[in-house]
């Protein structure tokens, strides 16, 4: 049976962290970890101080009789997610306080405490999905805003379209007047014809740019 090991949950405790100039001397997330510390401990088992592991978080080791639990807390502002895992070397014995049961007993010590809010358990595989459904949301663009995006291309192709073509017509209307020995006219043909390749490839992209900036 796969055992929900990943919490992920909100909590009222304030901003612990401590920064310097040059960046994070302490990340935040101490002191929910040793609240939690102080639940197992309240519980009968050993659990020695949190050590950091920097932008991971805070690392438990929770000793449940014989056997070993980690935990790893990672203090995200927004949430906190908890990640655990039994370290044990052996498997579970009759008697012994098994993984699904150590996690039940916290998950009611932490809807208990009314510092913890909306504490959801997940299996790795739960966790990614959950994640991944905002995400998948998110990116799920409104169908009016689609047909908008999708109007402004063909407009947009079709102007680019029309530089080409008159670059390339203006183009060989100066071939043409070069070989009748029409230099001026052919010269103001070339502009033309440059002046076309400008617009399409410099100017056209800002114009894309200015748009964009008004939200059309």
């Amino acid at each position: 049976m796969n055992v929900r090991d990943i919490a992920e949950f909100c909590t009222e405790f304030p901003d612990d962290s401590i920064e310097d100039e040059r960046g994070f001397v302490r990340y935040p997330g101490l002191g929910v970890a040793e609240a939690l510390a102080q639940m197992f401990r309240d519980m009968g088992f050993q659990v020695p101080a949190p050590e950091g592991e920097a932008e991971l978080g805070w690392v438990l080791d929770v000793h449940v009789g014989k056997r070993r639990y980690w935990f790893r807390l990672s203090d995200l502002g927004d949430r906190v997610i908890l990640v655990s895992r039994d370290t044990t070397r052996y498997g579970p014995t009759p008697g012994d306080i098994g993984h699904g049961e150590l996690l039940g007993r916290l998950d009611a010590a932490m809807k208990a405490d009314g510092r913890f809010s909306d504490v959801g358990w997940y299996t790795e595989a739960e966790y990614q999905r959950a994640r991944e459904a905002p995400d998948r949301a998110r990116r799920k663009m409104p169908l009016s805003l689609r047909l908008q995006m999708a109007a402004r291309a063909v407009v947009l192709f079709g102007i680019a379209l029309l530089f080409l073509v008159l670059a390339v017509v203006e183009f060989g209307n100066a071939l043409m007047a070069s070989e009748d020995g029409h230099m001026r006219i052919a010269g103001m043909h070339a502009l033309a014809c440059v002046s076309s390749i400008v617009a399409c490839l410099w100017g056209l992209p800002r114009v894309v740019m200015w748009l964009d900036t008004k939200g059309l």
